[in-house]
């Protein structure tokens, strides 16, 4: 801060200030001019004009002044000269010249100030904002029958500037595209400045409106005043004959007309993308009418699943059942009698051909959704009067339970088993995994027709990378097929597209043994380890199937989520002949290749990095605005299904402790609790496991290292009592998980709890050996590849465990 003016500095700045000079006050202030000038403002001191005119005259002529001859050469040559005269003779600017002699009172002759303007204008440049004879024709084309979006897409130009030349082109729009426009423009500006379209939809303007119906009407609506509507009818009975527009037969066929020209159809609602979105608006508004049968049945399922929902579409079927439930994965119809022709009659009438109509569809569903119930009103009644309706909707459920947890590929080897069983011509429960030679191998028909029969997607999709088989005496029993990503992700950093990988395929025969799958997708991912640069293998499970990627449980992998993938497929009869496709199927290398040469365009080698995948920096601007324009006209012109997302696993290995230190330090992502099929919920549910944090749609860093403390501070009575109320429906590595302890923790508090019997053992039945008979022998020895070993487990009321360890024993007797 400046020093602060004293009251002797004031003074003397008051006696000095008015009659002396600049130079003066300085030697005697011993400040700066502008801090002393700023002080004399304030005290309101002046100073004396002739003084401060001496001040002036003392600083001598600009040293940049006209010298008396430079101003008689100019009234010399100003008038007849051209400015290139003038600029060879004077060494001065254009603007100096022109300013001194206008100072002088000159002028130049008009004629040459003329031609050079005409000479100028030939010359020049095109203004930047001048039109081109492209842009007139597509204004002469688009400005009278186009709204006023589309032109300002069409044309780089303000709409001011294609008004004017409009008007002077003598083109006018019409009056109804102008209102559109204006209306259009009010809805943009009510987003903007309150995030809705109209200004009925704010709350604020309906109740006002509302409070000045009651006040000048009574009503709260217009049309619920009488004299409104009689005067409405007046209106519409002078106008066009009838009470109501909708009678007017020329207004009649003008709807439809409008109707098949914006949508094809005679009615919106029979156009699938506008029934669609009525569906899901009414949804979300939770408006659908549901009968009080229908509600009371809803209670009934909510009981036996909390999370299940009322008319919801199957992302495949393309149909609105009435129920959903996650719990169970079914689809649930509640059917009248009349109306899905339990009791139909065959006298030929409308309602008749309606129900044989519905009946019809009932069947289509039928078949489409295998994990389907229906229930007849009739039948839930009954059973709500017997006081039986838990029971008898439990016991249909779990008619279909078990194919509704099958997921496709183990129903696939189910079908094939019978036939393999033939062909193969030994018993399949005598083979063993280790019984396989797992070898990496090339690319070959064999391999495409193994995956067309076993794999669920029945397509290898884009040419592996790598081939994996496992070969039993030189039978075929096992693929997997790895390649690079559709697309990289972050989760090891940066470097991420050098290390991940794709587990693109993987399917196993009907024959082989169980553990087959898990042992050849850890062969296959280790071998990449060893041979390349890959050490990041991604895997996804999905819900279209019922996987829930037991396999890559089964291997140890970090499971991610279940919101992972696009949310649509489509169908377009130019791409993949017919069959769907995402969109990521169209941003592929190959596509991009094919389109390339169906286009002419020669493919650089400079477009194409070391790994055979487009590098999308080096293709050209121009190109590139074509494929992409490309892409969005195919997704626009093609049939959209929904689609679920999701599960996604990831397994990271290493060569040693060295590389496992440093790719675990660059691990960006979080792991969650494993799902389990026929407990899971949906992707759309809130919790995929209740007492379980969601899985996040995004990878979630690890901000900070996990600090290591003392066991005895980490032991607080919420995770004791935790523990104790989750131990018998979850593992001890779910346990961890869900505590954010490791698993070695949890498992000396079970032990400690066991002691103290708060808890009691998963299997406290004795000795494995004390439980053993002919009897069970017997059984698992004729069931074995017949029946799984849940199945087995179930009927001796034994467990898993001890199912496959007397399995393990007879292979071992009986080799």
């Amino acid at each position: 801060m400046a020093d602060r003016w004293t009251a002797q500095e004031d003074s003397l700045l008051r006696e000095v200030y008015p009659k002396n000079s600049k130079i003066a006050i300085l030697q005697t202030m011993r400040k700066p001019w502008k801090t002393i000038l700023r002080r004399a403002i304030r005290l309101d001191l002046h100073r004396d004009p002739d003084i401060i005119n001496q001040d002036r005259t003392k600083k001598g002529p600009r040293k940049d002044a006209w010298t008396p001859e430079e101003d008689t050469l100019l009234k010399q040559v100003y008038f007849s000269s051209t400015k290139v005269e003038f600029l060879t003779k004077i060494n001065r600017s254009w603007q100096a010249i022109k300013s001194r002699a206008y100072a002088l009172g000159l002028k130049r002759d008009r004629a040459i100030v003329l031609h050079e303007m005409i000479e100028a204008g030939k010359n020049a440049p095109p203004a930047p904002n001048s039109w081109t004879e492209e842009q007139l024709n597509i204004l002469k084309e688009i400005y009278t029958k186009s709204n006023k979006k589309n032109i300002l897409l069409k044309l780089d130009k303000t709409w001011k500037a294609i008004r004017y030349k409009a008007n002077s082109l003598g083109m006018h729009r019409d009056s109804e595209l102008i209102k559109c426009d204006s209306i259009s423009g009010t809805r943009e500006a009510m987003l903007k400045k309150y995030g809705v379209e109209y200004s009925t939809q704010l709350v604020c303007m309906r109740e006002k409106s509302r409070e000045t119906n009651l006040r000048k009407r009574g009503v709260e609506y217009p049309t619920q005043d009488p004299s409104v509507r009689e005067k409405c009818r007046v209106t519409v009975q002078e106008r066009y004959g009838v009470d109501n527009v909708f009678q007017n037969k020329t207004i009649k066929d003008k709807i439809v007309a409008t109707n098949i020209e914006k949508y094809g159809v005679t009615n919106p609602l029979k156009n699938y993308e506008i029934l669609k979105k009525v569906q899901e608006t009414t949804k979300e508004n939770n408006s659908f009418s549901m009968s009080e049968e229908e509600l009371e049945f809803y209670d009934y399922l909510k009981e036996l699943d909390p999370y299940v929902e009322h008319q919801v579409r199957h992302p495949h079927a393309e149909y609105i059942f009435d129920f959903y439930s996650p719990k169970f994965n079914l689809w649930i119809q509640y059917d009248g009698d009349y109306w899905h022709g339990r009791n139909i009659s065959l006298k030929d009438t409308p309602r008749v051909s309606h129900i044989l109509g519905t009946m019809e569809r009932d069947k289509i569903q039928n078949d489409s959704v295998p994990n389907l119930v229906r229930f007849w009103d009739s039948d839930v009644k009954m059973h709500v009067n017997a006081g039986t309706i838990k029971a008898y909707v439990m016991q249909k459920l779990n008619e279909k339970k078990e194919i509704s947890y099958e997921c496709h590929q183990y129903r696939i080897k189910k079908n094939t088993l019978e036939k393999d069983r033939e062909d193969l011509g030994i018993d399949p429960g005598l083979i063993r995994a280790t019984d396989f030679t797992l070898t990496n191998t090339d690319f070959s028909p064999e391999i495409v027709s193994f995956i067309k029969k076993y794999e669920w997607l029945g397509s290898v999709g884009v040419t592996p990378k790598w081939c994996f088989t496992a070969r039993y005496k030189g039978l075929l029993g096992g693929v997997v097929l790895i390649n690079e990503p559709t697309s990289y992700s972050k989760m090891i950093g940066d470097d991420t597209p050098t290390y991940e990988a794709l587990i693109q395929r993987g399917a196993t025969a009907s024959w082989t043994p169980k553990n087959l799958g898990s042992r050849l997708v850890m062969f296959s991912c280790r071998w990449v380890v060893n041979n390349t640069k890959k050490r990041l293998f991604i895997g996804y499970g999905d819900p279209k199937a019922h996987e829930i990627g037991t396999i890559y449980q089964a291997c140890n992998f970090d499971y991610l989520g279940d919101s992972f993938g696009g949310a649509y497929l489509y169908r377009n009869p130019l791409i993949k002949n017919g069959n769907t496709f995402s969109a990521q199927t169209l941003k592929r290398t190959s596509s991009f290749r094919r389109w390339c040469k169906e286009n002419n365009i020669i493919v650089e080698d400079s477009w194409i990095k070391n790994n055979g995948f487009k590098d999308i920096q080096s293709i050209p601007l121009e190109i590139k605005q074509k494929w992409y324009s490309w892409i969005k006209n195919i997704i626009d012109q093609s049939e959209k299904f929904p689609t679920e997302k999701k599960h996604k696993y990831a397994l990271l290995l290493y060569k040693n402790s060295k590389e496992k230190r440093t790719l675990l330090n660059k691990k960006t992502y979080k792991k969650y609790a494993y799902p389990k099929r026929g407990t899971h919920l949906s992707a759309s549910s809130e919790n995929i496991f209740e007492g379980y944090e969601r899985p996040l749609n995004l990878v979630i860093a690890h901000t900070q290292p996990r600090l290591i403390i003392a066991s005895k501070s980490r032991v607080t009575p919420e995770k004791i009592e935790s523990i104790v109320n989750n131990f018998s429906t979850n593992t001890v590595k779910e346990l961890a998980v869900m505590l954010g302890e490791s698993e070695r923790w949890v498992s000396t508090q079970v032990k400690k709890l066991i002691k103290e019997g708060r808890i009691t053992p998963k299997n406290p039945i004795g000795s494995t050996k004390s439980r053993i008979t002919p009897e069970k022998l017997a059984y698992i020895i004729e069931n074995n590849g017949k029946k799984s070993i849940l199945q087995i487990a179930d009927e001796l009321q034994e467990s898993k465990r001890w199912v496959k360890r007397q399995l393990m024993n007879i292979r071992t007797t009986h080799p």
